[in-house]
């Protein structure tokens, strides 16, 4: 729980991270009891799987809905239920997984990511092996998401259970 951030929204079922934060040491043994139920039943509370989607403005002319992107604010016990899952699954699968993946992985980012594929790059063109590269651009693949929250708030929905 201390790694919740105190600043960030408050989620559907409105109870913020700060409120968590600052009754962590009467909620902490409750909340574990709790999570180690969902755990045992491999369930997940419905309430935890819903998300407000809010459009957060990218750039450009903010009349146009193709200039926003979607942001999911998450209820903060899903947080904290994702967190010990990864943390889990992580502490269990951790060392199988392969060397190559940054995603997700602690001391891994894009950067490292694209510093492995140059480096592969580079041993590959010095074995005068043919290097090849596929690019795909991603800056539009939330759109349909986006011009789905536009439609669904004119009608009063803002809110998307998963």
């Amino acid at each position: 729980m201390d790694n919740l951030d105190p600043k960030k929204a408050v989620g559907c079922d409105k109870i913020s991270q700060r409120l968590l934060l600052l009754s962590s040491s009467v909620l902490v043994d409750p909340l574990k009891k709790l999570i180690n139920h969902f755990i045992n039943t491999s369930s997940w509370p419905t309430v935890w799987k819903s998300i407000i989607i809010v459009p957060v403005f990218k750039e450009g002319d903010d009349t146009d809905k193709t200039c926003y992107r979607p942001v999911s604010i998450l209820t903060a016990h899903s947080k904290i239920y994702e967190k010990v899952l990864f943390d889990q699954m992580y502490k269990k699968l951790g060392t199988r997984l392969s060397s190559s993946l940054s995603g997700h992985l602690k001391g891994h980012s894009c950067c490292t990511a694209l510093l492995k594929m140059t480096e592969d790059w580079q041993t590959s063109l010095d074995n005068r092996e043919t290097v090849s590269t596929v690019v795909v651009d991603l800056s539009k693949a939330f759109d349909s998401v986006v011009a789905f929250y536009w439609q669904s708030s004119r009608h009063g929905a803002s809110q998307v259970t998963h």
